[in-house]
């Protein structure tokens, strides 16, 4: 159930005509309801919306307010507290941000996040999430981006792509938590989402590529930089790219799947090459396992185009899961699509009648990010 429904701290569930709520995986949660113009008021930015059981919660704003003939309506609209992590900035805990060394002094993607967000609530006064609990993880000592000054959402996009760290927001405590890339329970043996197939659960389905984002080469070029001759900026002191034999010793099976990715890219789409500049401290090519790391892990995400598969469940099925929990899901379309894939988002509704029908559900095999 998505009600009660909370607004300013009022219980609003008997005016809402319909209530939605949207959460994707990593990312910020969206909720909605529709309610009469002329009963429910609000003050935007400084109420908050939430939603039963501590599934949302977030500040209100107006969605719309429209009449016709015989009623008028208004669209109440809310995001949670990651939505505005793109308007704050990566900084020390003396608020340097324009050359910050948060990451240098962190050893790892979670603490390194966690560090982030109390810098910035203790030094510009707070926001709507503080930091909850972190798991720790693979140390990523060392690496420092080229181009400082950052967002909150940039660091968090950039260390969810090293698939070192999942970020799910505790509503009811109004924390964030910190995990290390495996968010998420295995509920592919209770919940089965299927279309044509198996369980014959869903009334549509709909599988999508997106090539937004994919290449089939990366290349990093790897500080200090050393020109060959006066006025030559383009050559440091190493790179890793794709056929560096360090990639095999690090992790040749990791690589293996790469170098089948890569060539899977290429016969889709051509050579499509990504380059990365890491020169900050002019050290970088001492910290070459590092970067195997990373290079590899951005290999696995941006080598693969987004495939999702999206279905809708029949009238009357419940969300049974959150996003990142691993469900049974399948379709039978021009081909068949089926195997145990990580929710990356839903929508769920409410009607007058207290129904809550799922009408859609997003999952990713491939694509977590």
């Amino acid at each position: 159930m998505l009600s009660p429904v909370l607004l300013g701290g009022n219980d609003i569930t008997e005016w809402c005509q319909n209530i939605v709520h949207e959460p994707e995986l990593n990312l910020r949660s969206f909720a909605e309801v529709v309610v009469p113009s002329e009963l429910v008021s609000f003050t935007e930015g400084g109420d908050f919306l939430e939603l039963a059981g501590g599934v949302h919660k977030g500040r209100a704003y107006m969605g719309e307010d429209a009449g016709e003939a015989n009623d008028k309506f208004r669209t109440i609209q809310s995001l949670s507290g990651l939505a505005w992590w793109d308007r704050m900035q990566v900084m020390d805990a003396d608020g340097d941000y324009s050359n910050p060394s948060i990451i240098k002094d962190n050893s790892n993607a979670c603490d390194i996040m966690q560090a982030a967000l109390d810098n910035w609530n203790s030094f510009e006064g707070g926001s709507d999430l503080s930091a909850g609990s972190s798991a720790g993880g693979v140390p990523l000592i060392g690496f420092k981006p080229t181009d400082w000054p950052w967002s909150l959402d940039r660091l968090r996009e950039f260390l969810v792509n090293t698939g070192q760290l999942d970020v799910v927001e505790n509503h009811g405590a109004g924390t964030v938590d910190f995990h290390a890339g495996d968010y998420g329970a295995d509920l592919s043996g209770s919940v089965a989402l299927q279309y044509g197939m198996g369980a014959f659960n869903c009334v549509a389905a709909k599988y999508t590529f997106d090539f937004t984002n994919t290449v089939s080469r990366i290349r990093y070029f790897l500080g200090p930089k050393r020109p060959q001759f006066d006025g030559d900026i383009q050559h440091w002191a190493g790179d890793v790219q794709i056929d560096d034999p360090g990639l095999d010793t690090f992790d040749g099976a990791k690589q293996a799947v790469i170098d089948a990715l890569s060539g899977s890219v290429e016969g889709m789409l051509g050579l499509l090459r990504r380059i990365e500049v890491y020169d900050s401290h002019g050290d970088e090519n001492a910290l070459r396992d590092l970067y195997y790391a990373i290079w590899q892990s951005d290999a696995l995400i941006h080598m693969r185009p987004r495939r999702l598969l999206s279905v809708t469940p029949e009238p009357g099925i419940s969300p049974a899961f959150t996003c990142g929990d691993l469900i049974t899901i399948g379709a039978e379309l021009g081909e068949t699509h089926s195997g145990v894939e990580r929710v990356y988002s839903y929508r769920a509704e409410q009607d007058t009648e207290g129904n809550v029908q799922l009408t859609r559900v997003t999952t990713s095999g491939d694509q977590e990010s």
